[in-house]
Order: structure tokens, then C-alpha cells, then sequence
């Protein structure tokens, strides 16, 4: 066999795969596996979109620095209310209201609610979740303007034990 001849054959044979993979596909679109009888499709199991109605709590398990620098903490959280939570997708996020007393030239000032979005870290597990929060320190430049709010208030004011 030459390799003129081999190369031949290789090619008829992918030539056959990708016919067969594109007669499988329109076979599918077609729905043709639901009029051919006997046949069995499994259904898809419902899954729980993992959203619930309104605010959750969440308590704070433990706190773990990310870096040596300690400007990223990850926060374990696990829901108050005991049930088990579903599985997620990368890139989905916890939504967080935190009510936050921010400092202006060292006073206090009259505590503010914030919303925050921060995207869960972890591996779904049915009975944790896992957040990490990096510190935004003021702008390059501009020390008078304020650090991030609500990542000052993940680092500075929460710790284990709290409810978020």
C-alpha cells in the first residue's frame, strides 16, 4: 500500500464519520427518535433554578485569607434555615444587602444600606456556599476619595458567627 493510498482511505473515512455525524444531527432536529416506536427517551430531570423569593440569610462558617497580602477573603456561608442549597453554574452570585457605617476623615457616619453582587468560588456542595471579597483600596492617586464600601465591610466587620 502506497501512501498515496493510505492517505485515500483516511480521508473516505473521515469523509464517513462527518456524514454520519451530520445524518445523526438532522435526524435529532427532525425529532425522528420521537416517531420511530419503541424507542425510549429519558425526560431531562426538573431542576430547581436555584433562585429564591427575597433575602436568605446566611451564617458565616469561616473566613479564610486568600493571599499574603490579605486583600482577598473568602467567606463560607451556610443558610440559617438549614435547607439544602441547589447546585450552581460558574458565574452565578450571591446578592448581598449590607448595612455599612463608612468613614469620612475618621467620623462615623450614619450607616447606610448597600447592594452588592459577588460571585460564589467554590464547587457546588448542597450545604455551603463560598464568596471571595477583594479589598478595593481608594483610587491609584486620589487617597481622599473612600476605599470600596462593601469590601471594606466583608474584611473589616465580618467575621465568623455573623449573619449576612
Amino acid at each position: 500500500m502506497t501512501a498515496l493510498e493510505l492517505l485515500a482511505y483516511i480521508n473516505l473515512a473521515l469523509l464517513l464519520q462527518l456524514a454520519g455525524g451530520i445524518g445523526v444531527a438532522v435526524w435529532r432536529r427532525q425529532g425522528a427518535h420521537e416517531s420511530m416506536p419503541g424507542l425510549a427517551v429519558a425526560e431531562a430531570p426538573q431542576v430547581s433554578s436555584g433562585a429564591w423569593p427575597g433575602w436568605r440569610e446566611f451564617r458565616v462558617v469561616r473566613r479564610s485569607f486568600e493571599d499574603k497580602a490579605k486583600t482577598q477573603c473568602s467567606f463560607h456561608l451556610e443558610p440559617v434555615d438549614g435547607a439544602l442549597l441547589t447546585p450552581f453554574k460558574p458565574g452565578q452570585y450571591l446578592t448581598f444587602s449590607l448595612l455599612v457605617a463608612d468613614s469620612v476623615r475618621g467620623a462615623d457616619v450614619t450607616p447606610r444600606t448597600i447592594t452588592r453582587c459577588y460571585s460564589l468560588s467554590d464547587c457546588p456542595r448542597p450545604t455551603a456556599y463560598r464568596v471571595t471579597v477583594k479589598r478595593v483600596p481608594a483610587p491609584a492617586g486620589r487617597p481622599e476619595l473612600p476605599p470600596g464600601a462593601s469590601s471594606s465591610h466583608f474584611h473589616d466587620r465580618v467575621r465568623e458567627g455573623d449573619i449576612l
